[in-house]
Protein backbone atom coordinates (compact mmCIF):
# COMPACT_ATOMS: atom_id res chain seq x y z
CA UNK A 1 0.00 0.00 0.00
CA UNK A 2 1.40 3.27 -1.01
CA UNK A 3 1.89 6.28 1.55
CA UNK A 4 -0.80 8.18 -0.56
CA UNK A 5 -3.17 5.33 -0.49
CA UNK A 6 -2.70 5.28 3.56
CA UNK A 7 -2.90 8.83 3.76
CA UNK A 8 -6.47 9.25 2.14
CA UNK A 9 -7.78 6.26 4.30
CA UNK A 10 -6.99 7.82 7.65
CA UNK A 11 -8.85 11.06 6.42
CA UNK A 12 -11.58 9.18 5.04
CA UNK A 13 -11.63 7.45 8.55
CA UNK A 14 -11.45 10.87 10.73
CA UNK A 15 -14.16 12.19 8.89
CA UNK A 16 -16.46 9.55 9.52
CA UNK A 17 -15.64 9.36 13.00
CA UNK A 18 -15.85 12.92 13.32
CA UNK A 19 -19.42 13.04 11.14
CA UNK A 20 -20.59 10.15 13.75
CA UNK A 21 -19.69 12.25 17.27
CA UNK A 22 -21.42 15.10 15.78
CA UNK A 23 -24.64 13.83 14.86
CA UNK A 24 -24.81 11.16 18.16
CA UNK A 25 -26.26 13.94 20.03
CA UNK A 26 -29.08 14.27 17.20
CA UNK A 27 -29.30 10.44 16.85
CA UNK A 28 -29.90 10.41 20.85
CA UNK A 29 -32.66 12.88 20.64
CA UNK A 30 -35.18 11.73 18.06
CA UNK A 31 -34.45 7.86 19.05
CA UNK A 32 -35.02 8.32 22.97
CA UNK A 33 -38.77 9.32 22.41
CA UNK A 34 -39.13 6.29 19.86
CA UNK A 35 -37.94 4.12 22.69
CA UNK A 36 -40.27 5.47 24.92
CA UNK A 37 -37.83 7.06 27.27
CA UNK A 38 -39.49 10.27 27.86
CA UNK A 39 -37.98 12.94 29.81
CA UNK A 40 -38.90 13.57 33.84
CA UNK A 41 -42.26 13.51 34.26
CA UNK A 42 -44.06 17.26 34.40
CA UNK A 43 -44.12 16.64 38.22
CA UNK A 44 -41.14 15.00 39.85
CA UNK A 45 -40.94 13.81 43.34
CA UNK A 46 -37.72 15.27 43.78
CA UNK A 47 -35.21 14.14 47.63
CA UNK A 48 -34.22 17.61 48.82
CA UNK A 49 -32.51 16.38 52.40
CA UNK A 50 -32.59 13.89 54.60
CA UNK A 51 -35.02 13.55 57.32
CA UNK A 52 -32.73 13.78 60.39
CA UNK A 53 -31.53 17.32 58.80
CA UNK A 54 -35.18 18.82 59.30
CA UNK A 55 -35.70 20.22 62.87
CA UNK A 56 -38.90 21.69 64.72
CA UNK A 57 -36.59 24.88 65.57
CA UNK A 58 -35.17 25.87 62.85
CA UNK A 59 -36.38 25.34 58.86
CA UNK A 60 -33.97 24.04 56.48
CA UNK A 61 -33.62 25.56 52.53
CA UNK A 62 -33.38 23.05 50.22
CA UNK A 63 -33.00 23.76 46.41
CA UNK A 64 -35.55 21.14 43.78
CA UNK A 65 -32.96 19.74 40.97
CA UNK A 66 -33.88 17.48 38.57
CA UNK A 67 -31.67 15.71 36.08
CA UNK A 68 -32.92 16.41 32.88
CA UNK A 69 -31.01 14.59 29.39
CA UNK A 70 -30.95 16.29 26.10
CA UNK A 71 -29.69 14.20 23.51
CA UNK A 72 -26.20 13.62 25.01
CA UNK A 73 -25.67 15.52 28.39
CA UNK A 74 -27.66 14.66 31.56
CA UNK A 75 -27.69 18.58 33.74
CA UNK A 76 -29.36 19.36 36.53
CA UNK A 77 -31.59 21.82 36.25
CA UNK A 78 -33.03 23.72 39.33
CA UNK A 79 -36.72 23.99 40.07
CA UNK A 80 -36.90 26.26 42.68
CA UNK A 81 -35.84 26.20 46.36
CA UNK A 82 -38.36 24.92 49.71
CA UNK A 83 -38.11 25.50 53.30
CA UNK A 84 -38.34 22.52 55.63
CA UNK A 85 -39.70 22.14 58.72
CA UNK A 86 -40.69 19.86 61.10
CA UNK A 87 -44.32 20.72 63.09
CA UNK A 88 -45.23 19.42 66.15
CA UNK A 89 -46.87 16.53 64.93
CA UNK A 90 -43.50 15.40 63.73
CA UNK A 91 -44.85 15.55 59.72
CA UNK A 92 -42.89 17.42 57.84
CA UNK A 93 -44.23 20.82 56.05
CA UNK A 94 -42.33 22.64 52.71
CA UNK A 95 -43.02 26.19 51.96
CA UNK A 96 -42.02 27.22 48.73
CA UNK A 97 -38.41 28.92 48.52
CA UNK A 98 -40.29 32.56 46.21
CA UNK A 99 -42.38 35.37 47.75
CA UNK A 100 -46.09 34.75 46.48
CA UNK A 101 -45.98 38.59 45.32
CA UNK A 102 -43.02 39.17 42.98
CA UNK A 103 -41.16 36.16 43.19
CA UNK A 104 -38.19 37.02 45.41
CA UNK A 105 -36.47 35.06 47.36
CA UNK A 106 -37.53 34.24 51.06
CA UNK A 107 -35.47 34.17 54.01
CA UNK A 108 -35.38 33.71 57.27
CA UNK A 109 -36.22 36.60 60.12
CA UNK A 110 -35.06 37.24 63.41
CA UNK A 111 -38.48 36.34 64.79
CA UNK A 112 -38.31 32.84 63.53
CA UNK A 113 -40.26 32.95 61.05
CA UNK A 114 -39.70 34.61 57.28
CA UNK A 115 -39.10 38.04 55.48
CA UNK A 116 -39.39 38.94 51.23
CA UNK A 117 -36.32 41.35 51.29
CA UNK A 118 -38.00 43.09 48.15
CA UNK A 119 -41.14 44.54 49.61
CA UNK A 120 -40.87 43.31 53.42
CA UNK A 121 -43.24 41.15 53.58
CA UNK A 122 -43.59 38.54 56.40
CA UNK A 123 -44.54 34.84 57.24
CA UNK A 124 -45.49 32.99 60.16
CA UNK A 125 -43.10 29.87 60.48
CA UNK A 126 -46.41 28.32 59.29
CA UNK A 127 -46.14 30.44 56.44
CA UNK A 128 -48.94 32.47 57.12
CA UNK A 129 -49.51 36.76 56.35
CA UNK A 130 -48.22 38.64 58.90
CA UNK A 131 -47.80 41.79 57.56
CA UNK A 132 -46.38 43.59 54.22
CA UNK A 133 -48.50 43.69 50.96
CA UNK A 134 -49.33 40.26 50.07
CA UNK A 135 -51.96 39.10 52.51
CA UNK A 136 -52.43 35.82 50.91
CA UNK A 137 -50.75 32.90 52.81
CA UNK A 138 -47.68 31.68 51.33
CA UNK A 139 -47.66 28.70 48.83
CA UNK A 140 -47.11 24.90 50.51
CA UNK A 141 -45.71 22.61 48.49
CA UNK A 142 -46.23 18.66 48.71
CA UNK A 143 -43.85 17.23 50.99
CA UNK A 144 -43.29 13.16 52.15
CA UNK A 145 -40.59 11.33 53.58
CA UNK A 146 -39.67 8.05 52.05
CA UNK A 147 -36.39 5.80 53.24
CA UNK A 148 -35.16 8.52 55.69
CA UNK A 149 -35.13 11.04 53.46
CA UNK A 150 -37.48 14.29 52.00
CA UNK A 151 -39.13 13.83 48.88
CA UNK A 152 -41.20 17.48 47.45
CA UNK A 153 -42.48 18.33 44.43
CA UNK A 154 -42.62 21.72 42.78
CA UNK A 155 -45.00 24.36 44.43
CA UNK A 156 -48.15 24.53 41.89
CA UNK A 157 -48.57 28.50 42.42
CA UNK A 158 -46.01 30.41 40.59
CA UNK A 159 -46.32 34.33 41.86
CA UNK A 160 -48.00 37.16 40.34
CA UNK A 161 -44.52 38.00 38.78
CA UNK A 162 -40.96 37.49 38.74
CA UNK A 163 -38.45 39.82 39.50
CA UNK A 164 -35.26 38.07 40.75
CA UNK A 165 -34.27 35.42 42.56
CA UNK A 166 -31.76 35.38 45.96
Amino acid sequence: MSRRKLLEQLAFGTGVAATGMASWPLAASVIQPLRGEAGPPAEPWVEVAIEKEVRADRPLKATLRIPVRDGYFTTLVELGAVWLRRGSDGTIAALSGTCPHLGCGLGLDAKGGFACPCHESHFGPDGGYLKGRRRAPWTRCRCASRKAACWCRPCDSPPDKVRRQI
